[in-house]
C-alpha cells in the first residue's frame, strides 16, 4: 500500500512537470497606485500615474486599451486611489470588478498633476472607499489642486 502512494506521488510530481505553466516576469509589471477616470467626447478615458491611458466606449474597453497600449503588463490591483472627474460617477459601477473595494475614491474639477495628488493622498486619505460608494454612501470626497498645493473637502 505504501509502494503505491509513493507512486502515486512520484506520478503527480512528473505530470505536473509537463503541463505548461506560464509565468509573469516580474520585471514587465507596471502597477498603478492612482487611477483617474473622465469622459471625454463621449469615450471612457483611463489613466495611470505612470502616465499610461486608454480609453474605449466602456470601461473595460478603455482598461483593456491601457493595457493593450503600455510597454509591460498594467496591473490594477495596486490601486490605492481613484480620482474621478466630476460629472463621470456614472461609470463607477463599471469599475467594481477591475479595483479593489478598499480603493480610495475622489472627485476632481479637472485633470490633477497625478504625482502630486497621490502624494498628499497617502498623507491625507480620503475617507471613502469604493465599498462606500457600492453600498450607498453618495458623499464623494473632493480633491482640489491649485498651484502646488492639494485640499481634500470631505
Amino acid at each position: 500500500m505504501r509502494w503505491i502512494l509513493s507512486l502515486l506521488a512520484v506520478l503527480s510530481v512528473v505530470v505536473l512537470g509537463w503541463l505548461p505553466f506560464q509565468g509573469t516576469d516580474v520585471a514587465t509589471l507596471e502597477p498603478a497606485e492612482t487611477l483617474y477616470v473622465y469622459i471625454k467626447e463621449e469615450n471612457i478615458w483611463v489613466e495611470t500615474d505612470a502616465g499610461w491611458f486608454g480609453k474605449g466606449a466602456t470601461a473595460k474597453d478603455a482598461i483593456a486599451d491601457l493595457k493593450e497600449s503600455a510597454p509591460g503588463q498594467v496591473f490594477l490591483q495596486t490601486v490605492d486611489f481613484l480620482l474621478l472627474q466630476e460629472n463621470s460617477e456614472q461609470v463607477l459601477p463599471q469599475l467594481y470588478s477591475f479595483l479593489r473595494s478598499g480603493c480610495c475614491l475622489c472627485l476632481t474639477d479637472e485633470k490633477p498633476d497625478l504625482e502630486k495628488a497621490t502624494t498628499y493622498l497617502r498623507a491625507h486619505r480620503p475617507g471613502m472607499t469604493l465599498q462606500d460608494y457600492r453600498v450607498g454612501e453618495t458623499h464623494i470626497p473632493k480633491l482640489t489642486m491649485q498651484e502646488d498645493r492639494a485640499y481634500l473637502d470631505e
